[in-house]
């Protein structure tokens, strides 16, 4: 399955229950997560938010809440999300683009 999808937003969370930070490029470190993000080397390193999903949300519920409320790290759009628990790193692969660093 090739899926091609966009990477809109990407946010750091600097503290447990603290803000989250909009970010221009983050490097991703293999089995540690966003470098700068409180929730490294854990059991969830990076979390996705499908934008799509998203704004279906707001719509059903009338709000216009930004999707950084939800305090994911990636915002994507066209991927689908659902149904991808435990297999996410087989389908979902982030080449490169300008925005993101990987290590």
């Amino acid at each position: 399955m090739d899926t091609t999808g966009r990477l809109e937003a990407i946010w750091l969370k600097r503290m447990r229950r603290g803000p989250m930070d909009a970010v221009e490029h983050a490097m991703l470190k293999a089995h540690y997560g966003l470098v700068g993000n409180t929730d490294q080397g854990g059991r969830r390193q990076v979390t996705l938010l499908e934008q799509e999903l998203w704004e279906a949300l707001m719509a059903h519920i009338g709000a216009t809440l930004p999707p950084s409320i939800r305090r994911a790290n990636l915002l994507l759009s066209g991927v689908r999300l659902s149904n991808s628990r435990k297999r996410i790193l087989p389908v979902l692969r982030i080449v490169r683009p300008s925005r993101l660093r990987c290590s």
